[in-house]
C-alpha cells in the first residue's frame, strides 16, 4: 500500500506536467503558441475530466491540493491570449513615432543645418570615426560626398550596407528611415539635400536645361534623372551663365564668390561663403560672376 502512496503522486505530478506543457508549450518561430496537435501533446481540456476524478480519489489532501493548482494553472495557460506579437508590434510602433522626421530634430552634434526652408532642407554632416547618425525618417534626398566617405554603413530596416564614395561623388536615398555609421579611420563629410513638401510650378517658357555655356564657364552634370539633376558649376571671374530657366533649386557654395544676380525682379549682386547653402524659385535669370576669384558651386534641381 506504501508503495502505491508513493508512486501514484508521481504518475499524477507527471501527468499534471504534461497538462502543463500541453497548454504553455514552447513558441514556435514568430512567437505563436503552436495547437496542441502541432506540439503532439494531449488537449489540456480534454485531461480536465480524468484528472478532476483522479483529484477526488486521492487520499491525503496535499495531492488534491497539487491537483488542483496544476489544473487550474493548465487552463489559464490555455486560455490565456498570445501577447508576445502584439507587443512585438507595438513596440515597433512606439519606435517608429519616436523616429525624427528630420536630421535637424536627431539633436546630433554631427549635423549642420544651413536651410530648412521648404520645400528643401540642406545640411552638412561630419562624422568622426565610429560615430552614427541615430536613426531618422527624411523625404528623398540628394547626397554629395565633401571628403572621401571609404566606409560609410548604412541600417535601413535591419538590413546592413555597407558603401563607398569618392569626394565629389553623389547618390541618391529613398525616402525611409535608416542610421549611418561611419567605420572609416578619417572624418566623413557630405552635404544632404532633402525635398520637402511640394515643389513650386515651373515656368512654362525657356528652356529649363543650364544652355551650352561659354568661355570661363565649366558644367559638370552630376546627376541627371527623374527625381533631380546636380550640376557642379565653375565661373572664372567676370564669366557669366546664360540666360535659362531651372526646378526648384538648392545651391552649395563650394568657394566664396560674389555674383551678379539677374531674375524676374531685376538685378542683384550678392556674397556667398564657402559653405553656404540657398534656394531660387524656377525662372528665367542669369548669373555672372562679379569678384575677381572663382566662382565654384553645386546646383541642386529637384524635378516633379
Amino acid at each position: 500500500m506504501r508503495d502505491v502512496y508513493f508512486t501514484m503522486p508521481v504518475r499524477l505530478g507527471l501527468l499534471a506536467v504534461s497538462l502543463v506543457l500541453a497548454a504553455c508549450g514552447p513558441a514556435d518561430e514568430e512567437g505563436a503558441t503552436p495547437s496542441d496537435e502541432a506540439a503532439g501533446l494531449p488537449n489540456p481540456i480534454a485531461l480536465a475530466v480524468p484528472i478532476l476524478c483522479r483529484i477526488t480519489h486521492q487520499p491525503y489532501p496535499i495531492m488534491r491540493y497539487t491537483l488542483l493548482f496544476s489544473l487550474l494553472l493548465a487552463v489559464g495557460c490555455a486560455d490565456a491570449p498570445d501577447t508576445a506579437a502584439t507587443n512585438t508590434d507595438t513596440a515597433m510602433d512606439d519606435m517608429s513615432a519616436n523616429v525624427p522626421d528630420d536630421l535637424s530634430a536627431t539633436g546630433s552634434a554631427s549635423v549642420e543645418s544651413l536651410l530648412a526652408d521648404d520645400p528643401i532642407h540642406v545640411h552638412r554632416v561630419t562624422l568622426a570615426p565610429g560615430d552614427s547618425l541615430p536613426p531618422h525618417e527624411g523625404g528623398e534626398r540628394i547626397v554629395y560626398a565633401l571628403t572621401d566617405l571609404p566606409a560609410l554603413v548604412f541600417a535601413t530596416d535591419g538590413e546592413r550596407e555597407e558603401r563607398s564614395f569618392g569626394a565629389g561623388e553623389v547618390h541618391r536615398h529613398d525616402a525611409g528611415i535608416h542610421s549611418v555609421t561611419n567605420e572609416g579611420e578619417a572624418p566623413a563629410e557630405f552635404v544632404v539635400f532633402e525635398r520637402r513638401g511640394v515643389l513650386p510650378e515651373t515656368a512654362s517658357e525657356g528652356d529649363t536645361d543650364i544652355p551650352e555655356v561659354g568661355d570661363g564657364v565649366t558644367d559638370e552634370v552630376l546627376l541627371d534623372d527623374a527625381f533631380a539633376e546636380v550640376h557642379r558649376i565653375t565661373l572664372q571671374p567676370s564669366a557669366a551663365l546664360p540666360p535659362h530657366q531651372g526646378y526648384a533649386r538648392a545651391v552649395y557654395s563650394l568657394s566664396g564668390y560674389t555674383v551678379e544676380f539677374t531674375g524676374p525682379d531685376g538685378t542683384r549682386e550678392q556674397r556667398f561663403e564657402t559653405g553656404e547653402a540657398h534656394t531660387h524659385a524656377p525662372g528665367d535669370h542669369t548669373v555672372e560672376n562679379a569678384g575677381d576669384t572663382i566662382a565654384e558651386f553645386l546646383v541642386v534641381e529637384f524635378k516633379r
